[in-house]
């Protein structure tokens, strides 16, 4: 398992920030591309991991 403290968490951060907040003149899809999206899912099952195993100790 990676440690938490060497995940990049920015990938999420941007969607979640983007998201959230997103630009009238832009469309979110204009804005993530498939590259985004697989850095994304990555974080992310990174994160999980950490939080199951923090979970069943």
């Amino acid at each position: 398992m990676t440690p938490i403290s060497t995940v990049r968490l920015k990938a999420l951060s941007r969607m979640n920030s983007e998201t959230l907040y997103p630009s009238e003149s832009e469309a979110l899809a204009d804005r993530f591309e498939a590259e985004d999206s697989d850095e994304a899912r990555g974080v992310a099952e990174q994160v999980m991991a950490f939080a199951k195993a923090a979970i069943t100790k």
